[in-house]
């Protein structure tokens, strides 16, 4: 089974101005982890070490110079998140975390484990996953929103049907 978490970086232009172990700051370069399914416990660390691995690399083919990508200039912050009650709906639990965080970024929070303040229930998914529906459907090209019209007709004779 696959799982999708949250992790943001954030401030990455302001290494430079801060040195290792500043002890918080609101432009702080930082990660943020957020997991619906509350596993923060085990794997954060392992998501911390692998995204500072994949900047430094990235770093190297943009033939970028920054200072090295480590726990003290990049910190890692497990935040508190909204937990949802099952396995499926993560990936609306992530959207929805995303949307919020727009409006938040680029900060870093207090340290350590924030509250940021989130919100998303589990009875909110299925409003949200009819608004995703509504905006992919707006997104959409004419000859794809006639084959969907199609599928929601299907899809009422087979909920008539049953």
């Amino acid at each position: 089974a696959k799982h999708w978490s949250l992790l943001v970086v954030c401030n990455l232009q302001a290494m430079e101005s801060y040195p290792p172990g500043t002890p918080s700051a609101p432009d702080l370069p930082c990660m943020l982890y957020l997991d619906s399914l509350g596993c923060a416990g085990g794997p954060t660390e392992a998501h911390f070490r692998t995204m500072r691995r994949w900047l430094e690399a990235r770093a190297k083919v943009e033939a970028v110079q920054t200072p090295p990508f480590t726990p003290e200039t990049l910190r890692g912050v497990p935040c508190h998140s909204p937990l949802q009650e099952n396995t499926s709906d993560c990936g609306v639990f992530v959207l929805r975390f995303l949307e919020q965080l727009e409006a938040r970024l680029p900060c870093c929070p207090a340290f350590p484990a924030p509250d940021l303040g989130l919100t998303c229930t589990q009875d909110d998914v299925v409003w949200l996953r009819r608004q995703m529906a509504a905006t992919l459907k707006g997104m959409a090209t004419p000859e794809t929103r006639s084959l969907l019209a199609h599928y929601d007709r299907l899809w009422a004779k087979l909920q008539t049907a049953v």
